[in-house]
C-alpha cells in the first residue's frame, strides 16, 4: 500500500510513484544532466561567483541555486540535490580539482589501501 504524506507540495507525482502508486495520471521520467554542456544560466552562475564546480558543491545557497535551475527552465516534477561522485574521495581525505579545462585532477591518489584516511 501506498505511503500517506501529511503535507504534499503542489506538484507531488514523483512521490506518490515512489510510494508505489499505481493510480497515476503520467509516468514521472529520469533525467540526468550535465549542466555545464547545456544550461547557459549555469555557466552564468559560475561566472558571476567566480566558482568552480566543487567549491559550487561547498555552499548550500550555490547548491540550492543549482538544483532550481531545470526546475525553471523545463516542466519537470521534481530535481535531485546538485552534487557529485567526486564528494566521495574528498571524504576520506583525498584532495580533488577541477581546474576549469583540464578535467579532474587528483594530486595524490591513494595507490594503497593502508593509507586510505577515514573523515
Amino acid at each position: 500500500q501506498a505511503q500517506s504524506f501529511e503535507a504534499r507540495p503542489a506538484n507531488d507525482l514523483l512521490l506518490r510513484a515512489a510510494a508505489g502508486e499505481k493510480d497515476l495520471d503520467q509516468i514521472p521520467v529520469w533525467l540526468f544532466r550535465q549542466a555545464g554542456r547545456h544550461m547557459p544560466e549555469y555557466r552564468a552562475y559560475k561566472e558571476k561567483t567566480g566558482k568552480h564546480f566543487l567549491q559550487l558543491l561547498e555552499d548550500p545557497y550555490d547548491v540550492a541555486e543549482v538544483t532550481m535551475q531545470p526546475l525553471r527552465r523545463y516542466n519537470v516534477d521534481a530535481a535531485i540535490l546538485f552534487s557529485d561522485i567526486l564528494v566521495v574521495p574528498q571524504a576520506v581525505g583525498v584532495q580533488v580539482d577541477m581546474p576549469g579545462g583540464k578535467g579532474i585532477v587528483v594530486p595524490d591518489p591513494i595507490r594503497d589501501s593502508r593509507k586510505a584516511q577515514y573523515a
